[in-house]
């Protein structure tokens, strides 16, 4: 009982510390008096980003990550009229010139369409919009409004010139990668720090999270508080972990609620409506892109589903909290996860 409240008052600190409502949080115990030990919290890629940074000349290498990440979203971010993606939107049904990593994120975008059957969906920017959750309107589509926008999404659409750099799109469709930039930011920000010779740090991005290294010395793990979607001020369970990433998403992170209804921001591209499967999905897994798009999936296809998907893969692995509360998790993270 007394470690249940201590890792409970850890995940308090910090979530406070986050000033969000991020589906995942660091919980560290201690400072190691060798080295430099920076931590900040700054308003990236729409949500608060926690980065803890254990080295010597940490808060230089801090600073060039949060550059990094800041970079990556000039580039990605749909809401910027001179992002790539922006761009892109802007002159549908035109080709239109993007940085090569524009189009190599774009691949991977369509590449985990494939393997999710769409489930993943690059072009599901038109029902996003449609929705606009967390405008604060709280208004539910008409059905026709729906059907019109699922016209406009489908991944397989998207034209990639490889030579020239160049993308299209059809005429009023949307890109919106934010069910994988956020990821890859996170992993372009840990490559950084890494880059910059540190050995122990932690990126958490909203629910994108990712660590290098133990926390400290050789046998002492990064420990990750999964939060409950049922009481969002309490940890469901903590995952032990030494240089992966892990993204959670969940319903309870951008919603509103109408006449005793959800409706959160994870939309399924094939209904046109805020997928119902489940309330949360947790991935761990090498990269936090792949994380990002699997989580976003996987939360699409429900758990059955997603237990034949996960099973495609050798190095990913999930916990599914499904809508009555129960919780399913991957043989093997067994042994790294604890229940609270």
């Amino acid at each position: 009982m007394e470690q249940r409240k201590l890792l409970l008052t850890l995940f308090i600190i910090a979530a406070a510390a986050a000033l969000g409502t991020a589906g995942t949080h660091w919980l560290a115990s201690g400072e190691n008096t060798q080295q430099d030990t920076v931590e900040d919290t700054r308003f990236l890629m729409d949500t608060t980003v926690d980065v803890r940074v254990m080295g010597h000349d940490a808060q230089r290498a801090l600073e060039k990550a949060y550059a990094e990440m800041d970079r990556v979203e000039s580039v990605f971010s749909r809401h910027r009229d001179d992002s790539d993606i922006g761009r892109i939107n802007e002159h549908s049904g035109q080709w239109v010139e993007v940085s090569r990593e524009a189009m190599e994120l774009l691949q991977k975008g369509i590449d985990f369409g494939d393997l999710t059957d769409g489930s993943f969906d690059v072009t599901i920017g038109a029902l996003v919009s449609l929705w606009d959750v967390g405008s604060g309107e709280r208004r539910i589509p008409s059905h026709e409004e729906i059907e019109a926008a699922k016209e406009l999404v489908d991944y397989r659409t998207v034209a990639l010139d490889w030579e020239a750099n160049k993308v299209r799109i059809p005429e009023g469709a949307v890109l919106d990668l934010g069910g994988i930039a956020k990821g890859y930011a996170v992993d372009r920000g840990s490559a950084v720090l890494r880059e910059e010779g540190i050995e122990h740090g932690l990126i958490n991005a909203g629910g994108d999270v990712s660590v290098i290294g133990t926390r400290e010395g050789p046998d002492q793990p990064w420990r990750v508080g999964i939060q409950d979607p049922a009481q969002t001020n309490q940890v469901l369970g903590v995952a032990e972990l030494i240089d992966t990433t892990i993204v959670t998403s969940g319903d309870y992170q951008r919603y509103f609620e109408k006449d005793g209804t959800r409706f959160h921001h994870i939309i399924d591209p094939e209904t046109g409506w805020p997928a119902d499967q489940v309330t949360s999905v947790t991935v761990v897994a090498p990269t936090a892109v792949v994380g990002d798009a699997l989580s976003t999936a996987l939360f699409v296809k429900g758990k059955a589903e997603s237990q034949e998907l996960l099973e495609t893969f050798d190095d990913v692995n999930a916990i599914i909290v499904d809508k009555d509360g129960a919780i399913w998790v991957s043989p093997d993270l067994e042994d790294r996860f604890r229940l609270l």
